[in-house]
């Protein structure tokens, strides 16, 4: 199902990659668990691909439990959480929450420095 994900989405079919992808994220969370790297990782597509298609409440909901993947896997702080809040931060920044998206990046920012 990733792989499909991958050629519809190559191929701007954002409707099917999706689809594919979501599909992809309940197989890699059963099989290898919510905190797996390859389970965050397609979590990861799937919430750019919801910010890309106008879908921000949806990829909002989707970094929250990155967040939390992140968090137990990595600790925080750490360069992996500090790229979410940065993805985090735009969506703030698309949904005009201006004050929520520079606390997000205040958070990435130590963290990269």
């Amino acid at each position: 199902a990733h792989s499909l994900s991958l050629a519809y989405m190559s191929m701007g079919d954002d409707e099917a990659a999706e689809r594919y992808l979501s599909e992809s994220l309940q197989a890699y969370k059963c099989l290898r668990g919510p905190t797996h790297a390859k389970t965050i990782s397609v979590q990861e597509e799937l919430c750019r691909l919801l910010l890309r298609t106008d879908q921000h409440e949806k990829a909002a909901e989707q970094l929250k439990t990155i967040i939390e993947a992140k968090r137990t896997k990595y600790g925080d702080p750490s360069e992996e959480l500090a790229s979410t809040y940065k993805l985090q931060a735009t969506v703030s920044l698309s949904n005009g929450q201006l004050d929520k998206a520079v606390q997000h990046y205040e958070k990435a920012l130590p963290i990269l420095d």
